[in-house]
């Protein structure tokens, strides 16, 4: 009989050894998965900070768009020691739905020691980055963008993870059509002057630095139809006005070369609307800010002419508040009656950054973007004792520098106005507009159009005469068209208050759309179409307006 054999493994200590070793290599592992788990990856969203910082497409991202990212050591400089666990240039993409992805499937991991990070990021996204320095060649005509906003974040606070950018770029929009309806602008080039193509921006704090011998011509796109065009130069920024040129030129050889009046300053938006006659002769009618109205059937007023007053140099500004990209480009636009030497109107933008504690310059003078022979002599008051040079713009909505406060003592910007008036129930009416606009935490930008009307016939229109002699038109009332946008809701609302021009000065309410029939404009005349009707409807100064 054979001994039964009792089948198993034989096991000795060198099989224990292996068995160990091989346990332990499979506990490691299974322990560097369980890390590698724990990693949190993050995620983000991406929006413009303000609609007035959008490119060129809109405010949507389009499907493709990259951006670069660095992760950098909480509240530490952008610098090699200091990038969270090599997350440096990181390249994320969208489908267009502002949701940003690694391109790579590269993930950027929250640090496991729960520690936070900043992030800064940037667009297009370029694999040429070095030092921290993002190369700009505005040649390629592309939107550069810059975000700094994200700061602390850890696994702890990771929902709600945005990045905001900002326009690092100046953006200008010149839509051209022709003088006469009936004629072509086919053919047509439009060639930057002598602009500078080259600068660097640097990431660790998005500061522009412009290189000055980077000047050179080149031609910018246009888009549209053989009546109008539009194109979209997105330009370094410069120091003084009129450093940026375009040349239009036709097909016939004929060109005109229009200098920019203003200097460009970094992440603002600047639009211009232009009629050329093929000829050589150029006419820039309005810009297509909110404020400015636009005369009936898009053609000029009688015996017009329009000064566009920009802000030239930051200084004028008060630099305790910000405001967006577009509103704090400029000052004042005002439409000057050559016949009756009065302004139709002048528009402008209301907000706190145009506020201060500058005292009144009293700086009496010709407004130097209209012929002085077109403008009343008011180096003293007008001959009627009873009026007073009344401010359009008043000299208290621009004190935020003697600089700015200067341009509201230029004669376009005067009218024939009863004193009693002025310094009365018009002044009361001044200040309620200053508290209004000084409401920024539910408003945005307070617009307005401040204008006179003159007299209708069969009435007779009253004038006076100015240190020469020459008369100009009295107003049988004075206006201020408003609107503004709350914060909150996204609603606009405006009104209208109009003061007869004499001793009484009554004020009554009345519509945005009643001041359009009574005067042929077109105010706000940007209004989103399926909000602007109804906007232009209230004559309620309650709840907006009280």
């Amino acid at each position: 009989m054979k001994k039964k054999v009792k089948r198993g493994i034989a096991i000795n200590k060198t099989s224990i050894w292996l068995i160990s070793l091989l346990t332990y290599f499979v506990a490691c592992d299974k322990q560097n998965l369980l890390t590698e788990s724990k990693q949190i990856p993050v995620q983000f969203m991406a929006y413009s900070a303000d609609e007035t910082y959008t490119r060129v497409t809109g405010s949507k991202w389009d499907n493709g768009d990259e951006i670069g990212l660095f992760a950098v050591k909480a509240d530490q400089e952008l610098k090699s020691e200091n990038i969270v666990e090599d997350n440096t240039n990181m390249a994320y993409k969208t489908s267009g739905n502002g949701r940003f992805f690694p391109s790579d499937n590269n993930n950027m991991y929250y640090p496991t020691d729960g520690s936070a990070m900043d992030i800064i990021g940037y667009y297009p996204y370029s694999s040429s980055v070095s030092n921290y320095e993002y190369p700009i060649d505005i040649e390629a005509q592309t939107e550069v963008l810059y975000s700094n906003n994200l700061k602390g974040i850890s696994e702890k606070n990771s929902s709600n993870n945005v990045l905001y950018f900002k326009r690092v770029l100046s953006k200008v929009v010149v839509n051209i059509s022709p003088k006469e309806s009936d004629k072509s602008i086919a053919g047509i080039t439009s060639t930057i002057l002598g602009a500078n193509t080259k600068g660097t921006l640097a990431l660790a704090d998005g500061k522009l630095s412009v290189d000055t011998d980077s000047k050179k011509d080149f031609i910018v796109e246009s888009t549209g139809t053989d009546t109008q065009k539009q194109i979209i130069a997105f330009l370094l920024p410069t120091e003084t006005e009129g450093e940026v040129k375009i040349r239009f030129s036709f097909p016939n050889g004929k060109t005109y070369t229009w200098a920019v009046p203003h200097a460009l300053s970094v992440g603002k938006e600047y639009s211009y609307n232009i009629k050329l006659d093929g000829l050589g002769s150029i006419e820039v009618v309005e810009s297509s800010y909110m404020e400015i109205p636009i005369y009936k059937g898009g053609v000029e007023a009688p015996n017009s002419k329009l000064a566009m007053h920009m802000v030239t140099n930051k200084s004028w500004l008060n630099s305790s508040y910000t405001t967006n990209g577009t509103d704090a480009n400029r000052n004042f636009t005002v439409l000057f009656d050559t016949k009756n030497r009065i302004p139709y109107w002048v528009a402008y933008p209301m907000h706190p950054v145009y506020f201060g504690s500058a005292s009144r310059t009293n700086a009496w003078g010709y407004d130097p973007k209209i012929a002085e022979n077109l403008q009343p002599n008011l180096t003293k008051s007008w001959t009627a004792g009873d009026l007073d040079r009344g401010h359009v713009l008043a000299s208290s909505d621009r004190n935020s520098s003697r600089e700015i406060n200067r341009t509201t003592f230029y004669y376009t910007n005067m009218v024939p106005q009863n004193n009693k008036m002025n310094s009365g129930r018009w002044n009361d009416l001044e200040i309620e507009v200053r508290q209004w606009a000084n409401d920024v935490t539910k408003y945005d930008t307070l617009y307005v159009v401040t204008g006179a009307v003159l007299p209708k016939a069969p009435k007779e229109i009253t004038y006076t005469t100015d240190n020469d002699g020459i008369p100009s038109a009295v107003p049988e009332y004075m206006y201020k068209a408003l609107l503004k946008k709350h914060k909150q809701s996204g609603e606009y609302t405006s009104i209208v208050f109009k003061m007869t021009n004499d001793a009484s000065a009554v004020r009554t309410a009345m519509s945005v759309a009643e001041l359009e029939e009574e005067t042929g404009f077109t105010f706000f005349n940007s209004l989103p179409q399926a909000q602007a009707a109804e906007v232009k409807q209230n004559k309620n100064a309650s709840p907006h307006w009280n």
